[in-house]
């Protein structure tokens, strides 16, 4: 039972042994399968967001006061939850080999922007910040062009 948990553990962490392995998922496979990922982020996102602002319309017109707290709250509830799960599935893609280290890369950086994010709420929320410039300019250069629109 113990070796039964451990490789599902190893297996659902997408770690191994410490043997060498290569994957064979080309750039084009990775590109398509994280691309997916992004559109399907992009369009939950908008759901949520919509969802919330239904809610919120049923407040009435708010103040400039309660119009910042909406917004924060579309952030924090809809946003950032949204790129949370979208890392999370792009961290699970197997990536090409020889371009393992610009997935990473990429991945650290949408972790990294949802962070700072979650600690500059207000700034995000009244656009006054984009932590999600540099995750964007990884995936471009990447290939991954449909993670933009998150």
């Amino acid at each position: 039972m113990g070796t039964l948990l451990a490789a599902v553990v190893v297996a659902s962490c997408g770690g191994t042994d410490g043997s060498d392995t290569t994957s064979s998922v080309t750039k084009a496979e990775f590109v398509k399968q994280a691309s997916s990922i992004c559109t399907k982020t992009a369009a939950k996102r908008d759901a949520a967001a919509l969802a919330l602002f239904k809610e919120q319309r049923k407040r009435g017109e708010p103040s400039a006061k309660e119009l910042q707290k909406r917004m924060e709250e579309v952030v924090s509830e809809a946003v950032l939850p949204a790129l949370d799960h979208m890392t999370d599935e792009l961290a699970e893609l197997d990536a090409p080999t020889d371009g393992q280290e610009q997935v990473d890369a990429m991945i650290d950086a949408y972790r990294e922007a949802i962070q700072e994010a979650e600690s500059e709420l207000t700034a995000v929320a009244n656009g006054d910040s984009d932590p999600l410039s540099q995750p964007r300019k990884l995936a471009i250069a990447y290939g991954v062009k449909a993670c933009v629109q998150v």
